[in-house]
This record gives C-alpha cells, sequence and structure tokens, in this order.
C-alpha cells in the first residue's frame, strides 16, 4: 500500500476556476486535478459511481477517472490506485496522474463534508476504512 499523505481540502465558492474551487494544502498537483475532476458531477452522482468503483469522463474538457478494471487494453492501473486525468484547461495541454483510492476517497469525504453532506461522508469513510484493511 501506498504511503498515505495528510492533506487538507478547503473550499472557496468565489473561485472561477475548477482548479481553484477546492485547494489542497499542502499543495499538490496530482490531489488538485483529482479535485477538479471530482466535481465535474453533483456530489451525490460522484459518491455512488465512486462507491462502486465505476469512473467517468466528460468530454467538454476530457477529464476523468479510470478504475484498475476499466483500464483499456494495453494500460495497466495497479489495483487500488484510479488514473485521474485533466484535459485542455486553457493553454495547459493534458495530464495524467495516478494515485490512491484512498486518497480519491479522502478527497471525496472532505469535499462531502464542506457541504455538510454527513451521510454520504459517513459511506464514504466506510468504503476507506475498507480499503485501509483489504491491502490495496
Amino acid at each position: 500500500m501506498a504511503d498515505r499523505r495528510d492533506f487538507k481540502l478547503s473550499f472557496d465558492p468565489r473561485a472561477e476556476a475548477l482548479e481553484d474551487r477546492y485547494p489542497v494544502r499542502p499543495a499538490s498537483r496530482d490531489l488538485t486535478v483529482a479535485a477538479t475532476v471530482l466535481q465535474l458531477r453533483s456530489l451525490d452522482e460522484t459518491a455512488r459511481t465512486s462507491l462502486i468503483r465505476q469512473g467517468y469522463g466528460n468530454t467538454d474538457i476530457m477529464a476523468g477517472i479510470t478504475y484498475p478494471a476499466e483500464a483499456a487494453d494495453g494500460c495497466v492501473i495497479p489495483e487500488g490506485f484510479v488514473e485521474v486525468y485533466l484535459g485542455y484547461l486553457k493553454d495547459r495541454q493534458g495530464e495524467t496522474h495516478r494515485i490512491p483510492e484512498w486518497e480519491l476517497m479522502e478527497l471525496l469525504k472532505q469535499m462531502l463534508v464542506v457541504h455538510e453532506r454527513y451521510e454520504l461522508a459517513g459511506e464514504v469513510k466506510a468504503y476507506q476504512d475498507k480499503l485501509g484493511t483489504s491491502g490495496s
């Protein structure tokens, strides 16, 4: 299992750019990309699909999340990780990051808490606990 990083997510509802809406401290590009991708859907839908390990994509900005079972032929995502990708924002070309699934769920849990969605945050926490004991 990858070492778990401690990080804190905050929320800036006045931020114009998606990337600035949920700043991560300490700053981390891979977690910023993941937080950006997580907010492309409603929190309910994001939580529902994350809990069943179903990825998604947004073709407008070519962004999404891919789980190991969904990886394209020839692409291997190690178990316990997800791939987050963000295509074209402003002048930047696309980027892809692999992060531990536990960290993706931690971002999602913190987003849910910020928006006072405590029941869903509890479901995500319970799933995180299972990830922690599965050795992933």
